[in-house]
């Protein structure tokens, strides 16, 4: 599948600097594909860390 088919199935959606996307335990149920910018990922462990 070429990355238009993939972008024709979803939706596109803006987000601002420092917004936050979804935070660890949310239920989901698809994928993010990111076209510009950065985005940061992190774990948080059952003891607090990063």
């Amino acid at each position: 599948m070429d990355r238009q088919a993939v972008l024709d199935l979803g939706r596109t959606r803006d987000y601002s600097i420092g917004e936050l996307l979804f935070q660890q335990g949310d239920p989901h149920n698809g994928i993010y594909l990111i076209s510009r910018g950065l985005v940061r990922s992190f774990y948080v462990s059952q003891d607090g860390r990063n």
